[in-house]
């Protein structure tokens, strides 16, 4: 049964710059014992992708990636940069095409959340169109590439297998202070039929990344359809809130007294739906949708 408190602490965690063949761990240690917050058994640490894609060297030179005469094509077809297509291809299978700039325009995004709303206008119609595609299960923008906060010229490409990388983190922690902690990997992306991103989790290790409650009784005695909290995610948009998305520099945060269950054997697949299910449902969902409005009964 996951910890239940009242009170849960947010920690951001300002890391110095690092670079390829930094150890992540350590400098996590590092600033949880220079700022009196400390390590403890219970907590979970919310850890960035990008800062993982640039300790371990995830990353790729635009210049440097030839696209294929089949990537050329694609990038016709979307809208986007083949050098970008090119990648997507390379780290994930391309799910679907969405011709976003166009999609946008009449709806006010992005030009009224932002400051400069001619230059975010422009910025949208030229990023054309928008792919996702499927990276280890996981359905995500461009596969989770992004060159926001990357030197110019290159861009991160996201860890070929985060819950490894939590692993391997969480591992390390318990090695150096004997401190059993859940670690979180996220990554942000638009949220479905919003005006905006949030952040998701990708890879889990030491927590349960969702709360088996589904059918528990309710304050009446009912059992209740649902309870099946995507904890990890929940825990990922939290944290997102101190970590930003532009110039913060927090890309760790440590979460204290969060309500969760430890599981050693924990992994982010335990709750991602297959893409072939989903496709399925997905067209089904519109033959149904058609036909009620074929009928006008919607």
């Amino acid at each position: 049964m996951p910890s239940r408190s009242d009170r849960m602490e947010l920690h951001g965690l300002r890391l110095p710059e690092l670079k390829e063949g930094d150890d992540l761990p350590r400098a996590i240690l590092s600033t949880v014992e220079s700022t009196g917050i400390g390590i403890r058994d219970g907590d979970v640490l919310v850890v960035a992708s990008k800062v993982i894609s640039k300790v371990k060297g995830y990353l790729a030179r635009i210049s440097e990636v030839e696209p294929s005469l089949r990537s050329k094509i694609l990038a016709k077809v979307a809208g986007r940069p083949a050098w970008l297509v090119e990648l997507i291809r390379r780290v994930g299978r391309i799910v679907l095409i969405l011709p976003f700039s166009e999609a946008s325009r009449g709806t006010g995004f992005p030009e009224e959340f932002s400051r400069d709303p001619n230059l975010a206008r422009a910025m949208v119609e030229e990023e054309g169109g928008t792919i996702l595609a499927d990276v280890g299960g996981v359905v995500i923008t461009d596969a989770g590439i992004d060159w926001s906060n990357c030197p110019e010229g290159v861009v991160a490409l996201p860890p070929p297998d985060p819950d490894a990388e939590a692993r391997e983190i969480a591992d390390r922690i318990r090695e150096l202070t004997g401190a059993r902690v859940g670690v979180v990997i996220s990554d942000t992306d638009f949220a479905p039929f919003r005006m905006g991103s949030v952040d998701w989790a990708i890879g889990v290790s030491g927590i349960d990344p969702v709360r088996r409650s589904f059918g528990d009784l309710d304050l009446y005695g009912k059992p209740k359809f649902g309870g099946v909290d995507l904890v990890a995610d929940e825990l990922a948009a939290a944290a997102a809130l101190l970590m930003g998305q532009s110039s913060e520099g927090i890309p760790v945060v440590l979460v204290r007294g969060a309500p969760v269950t430890l599981r050693d054997d924990a992994r982010y697949s335990m709750v991602t739906a297959p893409v072939s299910n989903m496709g399925r449902a997905f067209f089904k969902g519109l033959l149904k949708t058609a036909l009620a409005k074929i009928l006008r009964l919607g």
